[in-house]
């Protein structure tokens, strides 16, 4: 049973990919309802969730299958899944304007990431400590967080990490009014 709760899930996650929302809703829910869901599979599937339903608007729905994603993940110590429930939280959080939450719950975030050397949750929570402090337009950081990106791309050849790098740099140059034409911001 468990192994259909994680075949709903990854069709699910097709769904998402394909942006179509209704169907990634429908069987992600279908992943919960079975009984014998194991925790990482169900942690996973309310992460999925809560980005569905951030994607859509739903901030409050998205911002609770985080939190419960977050407290299954650290009840069973899955500290590397806790940290995807802890930035999806951070990012639903920014989008309410919590910013001290989302401050707090990304330090936390940080803390597992440095802990488990999780490079990906690293740059993760650096990106969103990007956006946290430009939305508060506290510009000063910025390029510190967005170095500190840097020495992690050029240490770890790693395209997905170098992209979030360039995309991190085009956030802080148009936060900055540093951005002098279109073709700048698309790099």
């Amino acid at each position: 049973q468990s192994i259909l709760a994680k075949n709903f899930a990854l069709i699910g996650l097709v769904y998402y990919a394909k942006a179509n929302f209704t169907q990634a809703l429908k069987f992600c829910k279908q992943a919960l309802l079975i009984q014998e869901i194991d925790s990482f599979t169900k942690t996973d599937v309310l992460n999925s969730l809560g980005a569905i339903y951030g994607t859509k608007g739903k901030l409050d729905k998205a911002l609770n299958c985080f939190t419960e994603g977050f407290q299954i993940a650290e009840k069973n110590e899955n500290k590397k899944i806790a940290i995807s429930s802890l930035l999806g939280k951070v990012s639903m959080l920014r989008m309410k304007g919590k910013y001290k939450e989302a401050i707090n719950c990304n330090k936390h975030a940080l803390l597992y990431s440095r802990e488990l050397q999780y490079h990906y949750g690293i740059i993760g929570a650096l990106f969103q400590l990007i956006q946290l402090n430009i939305d508060q337009e506290l510009f000063d950081e910025t390029g510190q967080h967005l170095e500190k990106i840097k020495k992690i791309t050029d240490e770890i050849d790693n395209k997905v990490f170098y992209q979030i790098y360039i995309l991190s740099k085009a956030i802080v140059l148009k936060s900055k009014k540093r951005i002098r034409y279109r073709s700048e911001a698309e790099l």
